[in-house]
């Protein structure tokens, strides 16, 4: 039998999400947007970080695309229900090189401007 207390409990969160547009498992295309599935139940707030420095506190984050190329990220999203309760789910990706001149791309130190983080890249072609 439910106490009364039970009978109001709030439903424990689970944090989950996927990527919609993976160049294969694991995979991310360098540049590209990415395209977040959050899968996510019983949470009534999130907070993503992306590995790079990033955050967003969106359901569905927008806009989030990574560079340079050949590296490595843990992306981490953290459900919180009414209670307080928290679950997190961890994923590691790498990042894809795009192009044909893609594995002599190289990278410029990130630039702060209004505390944003922008990053750029840049490739070495031949013209012959």
């Amino acid at each position: 039998m439910l106490k009364p207390s039970d009978e109001t409990a709030t439903p424990k969160p689970e944090a989950r999400f996927s990527i919609a547009n993976l160049a294969s498992e694991d995979l991310i295309l360098e540049g590209n947007i990415t395209d977040f599935r959050n899968e996510s139940t019983n949470g009534d707030s999130y907070l993503w970080d992306f590995g790079n420095g990033i955050t967003s506190s969106e359901m569905v984050p927008q806009n989030i695309s990574f560079i340079p190329c050949g590296g490595k990220y843990t992306i981490s999203l953290t459900v919180k229900n009414k209670s307080g309760e928290t679950s997190t789910y961890k994923q590691q990706f790498e990042i894809l090189c795009r192009g044909r001149n893609a594995h002599r791309a190289g990278t410029i130190k990130p630039i702060h401007l209004n505390t944003q983080q922008i990053n750029a890249t840049y490739s070495i072609q031949s013209h012959s």
